[in-house]
């Protein structure tokens, strides 16, 4: 007989013993255990009416977990709550009707709207099967070679392995690409000095700008200078081998878009959010890559976003569509067509990405 009841910080050790039993690639120290505590009992939008959850089972052990994040967010003038969940993990025995239970218990939460960025085949097929959808527009990566590299597509896609007709078919298209790629000789998409200006990031630009980025019909995250800080934080704790860098951009001194961005020893950067004014997509983005070369990236890599569509495919940069997968749940149809249309402005400070155990 197992149980489901809300996650309490005398959980934690048990939480992280169990992922260290399910997952091979696991911190064996104490930094799980103050990871799970920072992110599910420090995080400034923790709420009662949003728990994480445990499965318990008949002897009183811990049998799964699922964690629970919520985050605010808007929709024109209407307030809304994200919801954001993640560690999903059952030990085997309990898999089956116990495990979709716990994956249903928080589904089935007050929030307007569930998000993971993080999915495996596995988790999206819960998903799906609860009336959740893909999200293919925010499965989709783009790569730049700033130095010339010669792009390889399965690390293209983000952190997981690729298995199955995915595989195939970017293997397939890494091996055209490189043909190209032979034939043309190495390009190099580094750009020189643009008319735009940069400047550090002030968190006030991102808090007063990230609505009219999105759109006035979009889904935008809510921050506030507070909250902002706590994630570019969490980021910097996390990654700690990575360079953070932030920067705002500027024409004739008037902020037209901002970019947030890792890289990490071997030159490989991810962009982390990249958002502009309408009409300034393509500014930004050029100021971007030139950006991203001067401070050392070979690679620049990013999710896609619908905005700045055109200025990626003027570009001709390759894509790639796969893991990790971001799924989305609604009971409102009107949300689930913003993720399906790539509408909503989701980029790796929301939902998963910017979790790193």
């Amino acid at each position: 007989m197992t149980e489901l009841r809300p996650l309490e910080e005398r959980d934690i050790p048990r939480i992280s013993a169990l992922r260290r039993q399910l997952f091979r690639q696991t911190s064996q120290d104490g930094s799980l255990d103050q990871y799970y505590h920072r992110t599910f009992f420090e995080n400034p939008w923790r709420s009662d009416a949003y728990p994480s959850w445990v499965l318990v089972g008949g002897s009183g052990e811990v049998a799964g977990f699922i964690g629970v994040i919520p985050r605010p967010c808007t929709l024109g003038a209407e307030k809304l709550t994200a919801v954001t969940t993640t560690e999903f993990m059952v030990v085997p025995e309990a898999r089956g009707v116990s495990g979709l239970s716990l994956m249903r218990r928080a589904l089935d939460g007050p929030q307007d709207l569930t998000v993971s960025d993080r999915c495996n085949e596995m988790a999206r097929g819960v998903y799906e099967a609860m009336g959740g959808m893909l999200a293919a527009w925010y499965c989709s990566f783009w790569s730049v070679p700033l130095d010339g590299t010669r792009i390889t597509f399965p690390s293209a896609v983000g952190d997981g392995p690729m298995r199955g007709l995915p595989a195939k078919v970017f293997r397939r298209a890494a091996r055209a690409f490189d043909q190209v790629d032979a034939r043309l000789g190495r390009r190099s998409f580094a750009a020189s000095p643009p008319a735009t200006a940069d400047a550090p990031l002030a968190l006030e630009t991102v808090v007063s700008l990230v609505g009219k980025a999105a759109g006035a019909s979009a889904i935008a995250p809510a921050y506030d200078i507070a909250t902002l800080a706590w994630l570019l934080e969490r980021l910097g704790d996390r990654r700690e081998s990575e360079r953070l860098i932030t920067a705002q951009v500027t024409k004739e001194g008037v902020v037209i878009g901002w970019f947030i961005y890792l890289v990490r020893p071997d030159g490989e950067a991810q962009v982390v959010q990249l958002a502009a004014l309408r009409s300034m997509e393509v500014r930004v983005f050029d100021h971007l890559l030139y950006h991203a070369t001067v401070h050392g990236a070979a690679v620049l890599r990013g999710r896609m976003d619908r905005r700045f569509a055109s200025a990626i495919s003027e570009r001709g940069l390759p894509l790639t569509l796969g893991q990790p997968w971001t799924v989305v749940r609604s009971r409102r149809p009107d949300l689930m067509a913003q993720f399906l249309s790539g509408t909503a402005f989701l980029s790796r400070l929301e939902s998963e990405w910017w979790l790193s155990p």
